[in-house]
Order: C-alpha cells, then sequence, then structure tokens
C-alpha cells in the first residue's frame, strides 16, 4: 500500500509541475494572442473552438472507458486481453475520427456558416480556421487511446512532460504572432494545427517507448469492442450534457450577444481550466488505483482514497482561487489590461461551480469502477442537459449572459445530491464517511473563509495591495482553518511528525 501511495504521490508531483509550468506559460501566451489578435478575432478561435468540441462528445466517454477497462485488467496480468483492448480502441477511434471529420465538414460547417456571428468580413478566415481545428481535434482523437494507457499504467509522469512541451510550443506560436504581417488569425490556427501534429506523434512515440508488455495492431476484437463500446455509449450520455454544458452554452452565448462575449466566456474557461488541474492532477493519479480497488473488492481502500484525494484536492484548489474569487477583476486587469465585459463575474461564476464539480469527481469515479452506469449516466445526463433549453429561454427573454452560469451551478447541485443516492444505493459503498467527513467539513471551511476574505479585500485600497494581501490572507486562513477543520487525525498526526519535527 505504502509503494501505491507513492505512485499517486509521484505522478501527483509530476502534474503540478505540469500544471504550474503550464499556467505560467499560458498567463504570458494568452495575453500575446489576446493582444495581437483583438477581442473579436480571439473570440471566433474560441468559438469555433468549442463549436467543433460538440462533434467528438464519445471522445471523452472512450477515454474513460479504455481506461477503466485496461486498469481493471491490469491487476490480472493479462497482457493478451489488455493488447486486444489496446488495439480495438485504436481502431475504433480511427473510424471515429473520420466519422467526426464527415460530419464537421458538412453538418458543422453549415452550421456555422449559417447561423453563427461573426465580425463584418472574417467569415472567410472563420472557415480557414474551422478547418484547422477540425485537423487539429481529429489527430486528438486518435492519440486517446494512447492518454488512456498512460493513465491506466501509472505512467502520468509521460503525459506531463508533453503537455509542458505543448504549452511551449504555444507560447513560441504566440511570440511568432508579434512578428508576422499576414493574417494573424489564420497564423495561428494554423500554428496550433503544427503542435496537434507534434502532440499526436509523441503519444504514439511515448506509449510504445514506455509500456512494451503491450502492442498495437489494427484490428477490432468483437468482444472487446462490445464492453468498449457499451460502456462509452452510456458515458456518451455525460459526454454530450458536459460539452452541452460547457461549449454548448457558448455557443449560444455566440448566437445572443456575438463574439466579445464569447472571448470573455473564452478567457474565463482558460483560467478555470487552468486552476482546475491543481486539483484534477490529484484525481487522474489516483483514478486507477480507485478502479483496481474496486476489482479486489478493497474497499477501504477504495474509501481511503477517495476521501483523502478529495479533501487535499479540494483545499488546495480553494487555497488558489479564493484569491481570484474575491479580486478577478483586479487579475484580470493586470493580466489583460482591458478587460473584455462580463470576464469577471464569468471566472467567479466559473469557480463556484468548480468547487460543486470538485466533490462529483470522486463520485462519478466509483460508479464507473462499479460498471453500473446505465441508470446513472441516464439520470444524470438527463437533469444535466437542462442547461441548455432553461438558458436559451432565459436569453431569449433578455436575461444577462451570465445567467447561463448560474443555471449551471443550480443544476450541479441537483447532481451533487443524485451522485451521493447512486454511490450509495447502487454501488453499494458506504457514503456516510465522505458526506460528513469531507463534503460538509470543506463546505464549512468555504462558508467562514470567503467573508473573512472579502472583509479585507474591501478594507484594503490599491490594486496591488488588494490582491498581494488577499493571496497572504488566503494561504493563512485556509491552511489554518483547513487543518482544524478539514483533516483528520491522521492526517494532522503524520503533518506533525514530518512537517513541524525540529
Amino acid at each position: 500500500m505504502k509503494e501505491q501511495n507513492k505512485i499517486i504521490i509521484k505522478n501527483t508531483i509530476a502534474q503540478y509541475i505540469r500544471v504550474i509550468t503550464t499556467a505560467l506559460v499560458s498567463i504570458i501566451s494568452v495575453r500575446i494572442v489576446l493582444n495581437k489578435l483583438g477581442t473579436d478575432d480571439y473570440g471566433i478561435f474560441s468559438v469555433i473552438a468549442g463549436f467543433i468540441a460538440l462533434f467528438g462528445v464519445l471522445n471523452s466517454s472512450l477515454i474513460v472507458s479504455i481506461q477503466r477497462h485496461i486498469s481493471y485488467e491490469i491487476p490480472t496480468g493479462n497482457n493478451s486481453k489488455i493488447s486486444t483492448l489496446y488495439s480495438t480502441s485504436f481502431t475504433i477511434h480511427i473510424l471515429l475520427a473520420i466519422i467526426v471529420f464527415i460530419l464537421s465538414e458538412t453538418v458543422g460547417l453549415y452550421f456555422m456558416v449559417n447561423f453563427m456571428k461573426f465580425p463584418v468580413g472574417r467569415l472567410d478566415a472563420a472557415i480557414l480556421v474551422f478547418h484547422s481545428v477540425v485537423i487539429s481535434f481529429i489527430l486528438n482523437i486518435i492519440s486517446i487511446p494512447q492518454q488512456a494507457i498512460l493513465i491506466a499504467y501509472e505512467k502520468i509522469y509521460l503525459s506531463s512532460v508533453i503537455g509542458i512541451i505543448d504549452v511551449f510550443l504555444k507560447l513560441a506560436i504566440a511570440i511568432l504572432l508579434v512578428y508576422i504581417d499576414s493574417d494573424k488569425l489564420i497564423f495561428y490556427a494554423y500554428g496550433c494545427l503544427i503542435i496537434a501534429i507534434i502532440t499526436f506523434i509523441l503519444y504514439l512515440v511515448s506509449t510504445y517507448i514506455s509500456i512494451k508488455q503491450i502492442r498495437l495492431k489494427i484490428t477490432i476484437d468483437k468482444t472487446c469492442f462490445h464492453q468498449l463500446i457499451g460502456f462509452a455509449s452510456w458515458n456518451l450520455f455525460g459526454g454530450i450534457a458536459n460539452l452541452g454544458k460547457i461549449q454548448g452554452v457558448n455557443v449560444l452565448l455566440n448566437i445572443f450577444f456575438g463574439t466579445a462575449v464569447n472571448a470573455a466566456y473564452g478567457l474565463a474557461n482558460v483560467i478555470n481550466s487552468q486552476l482546475l488541474f491543481f486539483s484534477s492532477s490529484i484525481f487522474q493519479s489516483s483514478n486507477s488505483q480507485i478502479i483496481q480497488s474496486y476489482r479486489k473488492h478493497d474497499y477501504e481502500r477504495l474509501n481511503f482514497i477517495t476521501s483523502q484525494t478529495t479533501k487535499f484536492a479540494f483545499i488546495i484548489y480553494f487555497c488558489i482561487t479564493s484569491v481570484f474569487l474575491i479580486s478577478s477583476h483586479e487579475i484580470l486587469t493586470i493580466w489583460l489590461g482591458n478587460v473584455p465585459p462580463y470576464c469577471s463575474i464569468f471566472v467567479r461564476l466559473m469557480l463556484l461551480n468548480s468547487y460543486i464539480e470538485l466533490f462529483s469527481s470522486p463520485l462519478m469515479f466509483i460508479m464507473q469502477a462499479s460498471g453500473s452506469i446505465k441508470n446513472y449516466f441516464l439520470c444524470i445526463s438527463s437533469v444535466m442537459i437542462l442547461i441548455l433549453p432553461i438558458s436559451y429561454v432565459l436569453l431569449k427573454c433578455g436575461a444577462e449572459p451570465y445567467t447561463v452560469l448560474t443555471i449551471t451551478i443550480i443544476i450541479n447541485l441537483i447532481l451533487l445530491y443524485i451522485r451521493i443516492w447512486f454511490v450509495k444505493n447502487k454501488a453499494k459503498i458506504p457514503i456516510q464517511e465522505f458526506v460528513y467527513k469531507v463534503l460538509l467539513p470543506c463546505l464549512l471551511l468555504f462558508a467562514l473563509t470567503t467573508p473573512i476574505l472579502y472583509a479585507i479585500y474591501s478594507s484594503t485600497d490599491g490594486i496591488w495591495s488588494k490582491i498581494i494581501i488577499t493571496i497572504c490572507s488566503s494561504f493563512l486562513i485556509v491552511g489554518t482553518l483547513s487543518y482544524f477543520l478539514v483533516l483528520s487525525k491522521d492526517n494532522r498526526k503524520f503533518i506533525k511528525s514530518h512537517v513541524f519535527r525540529s
């Protein structure tokens, strides 16, 4: 068990190095890109990239399916079965890429040209961006099996290295925008396409070199095909609803408000995604062990991993994001100079929504490990998809753009309760410990800390003073209250013996 914990810690550290590097580099590159493209062109790229993602709803479903089935087989040591699963999944993704390409270049292109709003004279550029984003997305689809198998074998540090390479290449493209005299939007799109090709090759090569016990063949095994597709088909409902929640809402914002609001939404989503990596990296590092613990019926280990990872993920995420929650406008002003309308409130609402989803992630992993997902995803997806029609009706009635995120938060609170019920009654996992020892203490931490930080922020003058004092106060207050309210006696004992010992 100690060795397994070391693997989680090793992968989490690798993820944190990636996250910190990505966040710092992205701060620079996003500002350059926004400055050189302008709000409208940045909004064009953001909404097109999000729109294309709608055609890959099966994508995320299959990566979960692949990783779940391979993780489930790893304890058996059946490398032949794992190789067959891997080869079948790779072939499925090639077929899926072809389908997505056809749909994107027909239905997708028609919808974009006829229904989406772009600035006058930028439709031709938007079409070229569309084609390059489609190809980039196709390459990402084909690399999904490699990403899944690296996670299953807990070689997440390799994914971290590739992610760091990817972000530095994007920084290089951003810097080149300064010196390019041609259409900067088209250049940026083609640059992202080249990076997608490089990333695809890196995933393929790293998987081949690092996991020698399995080998890739272009084949489809009927049994593995039915296992993967059967599991993925129910995940598909979740994928559709989740993309509707994020990118579908982005398309709605484009239809009602245009690319300027898309730029604000896209920037807020970039910030939230980068910050969320600090907590999600812990879940990704432990997901394979959750599945393997369920396979071995080691529920004590499963509960331990779930509780510990959720607590520390929330503490880390809240400690960092509380600064953005309180002083997002000041941070955006320093970062961007000219802050797009609604960007600040988008950031705050996305962070609130992410706090809720953070508690949902481990519950989803447990349900996926159990394999009892049919009714789970039917129920979850049916509720989640309501975000789109409700948002459409409210926007049609003249609601403000941020209303869509308010609806998302309310729906996700309902979904958290539904997930807790499913884990308790369908996965047969005692959930009371998670609720009383993890969820409620974390919510109490949030309820006590937020008003204190806001009072400190409000009583401070000057943009830099507000940010610096809020950061210092956040680390001090969140750290202190977490120690007494969230951490268990064993956690505190470990900290005393390893951190405070002389």
